[in-house]
């Protein structure tokens, strides 16, 4: 049985994607997601289904990979502007 939100199993990314694309539903246009664990600020721009990141405190590249699961494009800002999964 796969663990919830487990992006390595395509249920888990699944699981993950859902919960991204609610998240930013709560989110107006424009406004910015903290995330709690890393610090990461994440710019939600719905009508362009995009996002700025603004890279600081600890690497969160399975954030990285939902995101581009769901389609949308990735900006990067800030002292870390490149993925660190090291595309």
């Amino acid at each position: 049985m796969a663990r919830m939100y487990d992006v390595d199993t395509s249920a888990g990314l699944a699981q993950s994607v859902e919960w991204t694309r609610k998240m930013f539903d709560y989110i107006n246009e424009g406004g910015i997601w903290v995330v709690p664990r890393s610090g990461w600020q994440v710019q939600v721009f719905h009508s362009k289904q995009r996002v700025k990141i603004t890279r600081t405190g600890v690497p969160e590249d399975n954030l990285i990979r939902v995101i581009e699961a769901m389609g949308w494009t990735i900006d990067y800002e800030g002292e870390r502007n490149a993925p660190s999964r090291g595309r």
